[in-house]
């Protein structure tokens, strides 16, 4: 789905899994790895892996003690100028880089349509691989890309609109943050998939994305 996407949008006629290769990189010595590890450790709050307690130590997952009425209570990290209760479970994935992806969790059963929000996670990492892979330019170029709609700029960045059925289903938005590296991958999802919002948001993004990802296929190429 992937490789038939970059293809396609390549402009060139060359094999598909030759193109998915050569925009992440890889060769005989240099190989795409997907890990599952339930205790990644990057896949932990922000908070967590930045904070180091009393101890000297970084938090890992779930520390607590017992109180004296035998409740866990959490070891607090300083968020936003207060104390909060901090429980490390690593969750989700990260992307060390354009060929290395590291599991700790997918969507549970609870959701609906659990295979495809499984099979989109997968592919929002790709996109954070593809950001990665040619040093961050689609993340900084949509930090700071403004679209004007009835109006009124809206900077692209943002989440709340353009994402196909989002608000309120989190099929094709993976990680809410409105920040350019999780945008992208979100939309780097919604271009593979080519489904947006039917709406002048919608349209925004999938012209932003139609309009720079060739050329950012062949800058990937050539690296």
């Amino acid at each position: 789905m992937v490789a038939r996407k970059l293809l396609e949008k390549s402009g060139l006629s060359d094999n598909k899994y030759k193109v998915f290769r050569e925009v992440y990189g890889i060769t005989p010595s240099k190989h795409m790895s997907f890990t599952w590890d339930p205790k990644c450790y990057n896949c932990r709050k922000s908070q967590c892996m930045a904070f180091v307690n009393d101890l000297e130590k970084e938090f890992w997952a779930t520390e607590y003690t017992i109180d004296e009425n035998g409740k866990e209570e959490y070891l607090l990290i300083p968020v936003n100028g207060e104390n909060l209760p901090c429980t490390c479970t690593p969750q989700g994935a990260y992307t060390h880089g354009p060929k290395t992806y590291e599991f700790a969790s997918m969507w549970s059963n609870v959701y609906n349509q659990t295979l495809l929000r499984n099979v989109n996670n997968v592919i929002h990492e790709l996109g954070h691989g593809f950001n990665s892979r040619i040093d961050s330019i689609p993340a900084n170029a949509l930090a700071g890309y403004v679209v004007n709609i009835k109006g009124k700029d809206y900077p692209l960045v943002q989440k709340d609109r353009g994402f196909y059925k989002y608000p309120p289903e989190k099929i094709y938005v993976q990680n809410i943050a409105p920040n350019g590296s999780e945008t992208f991958a979100d939309m780097y999802l919604g271009w593979v998939s080519n489904v947006w919002a039917f709406n002048p948001y919608g349209d925004a993004r999938r012209d932003f994305m139609e309009s720079n990802m060739t050329s950012w296929i062949h800058i990937a190429m050539n690296r």
